[in-house]
């Protein structure tokens, strides 16, 4: 798969994966590749168990490739803010760029920024 050829979710997702989705802006996004990394304030509470983290990373300047990256799942951590919490991840990777709107790679309507695949 090149760089730039992420479409959808199921291009970088194996099934039975058991992967948390998230969109963000990156305004609370800390990504660590030699560490752990966070991403913020969600209403995140997973159902069941998670093994990876993918971060659908929309950048602001239209006709721009959406970064994709990909962790393994560490934990949930409270925050300040009721009913919100951090995701925290590791062994982070670029697995590369999208065109794809965040409705277009999901192949869903969906209009959480938090979606378990």
């Amino acid at each position: 798969m090149s760089k730039h050829n992420i479409k959808t979710v199921s291009d970088v997702v194996e099934t039975n994966d058991e992967t948390l989705v998230i969109f963000t802006r990156g305004n609370k996004l800390i990504i660590d590749f030699d560490n752990e990394s966070v991403t913020g304030k969600w209403n995140a509470k997973p159902a069941g168990k998670i093994k990876k983290v993918i971060i659908y990373h929309r950048q602001d300047n239209i006709n721009v490739y959406n970064n994709i990256y990909v962790g393994d799942f560490v934990r949930i951590e409270n925050t300040d803010e009721e009913n919100r919490s951090d995701v925290v991840f590791k062994n982070v990777m670029s697995l590369g760029q999208t065109k794809s709107d965040w409705h277009e790679f999901l192949k869903s309507k969906t209009t959480s920024p938090v979606v378990y695949v």
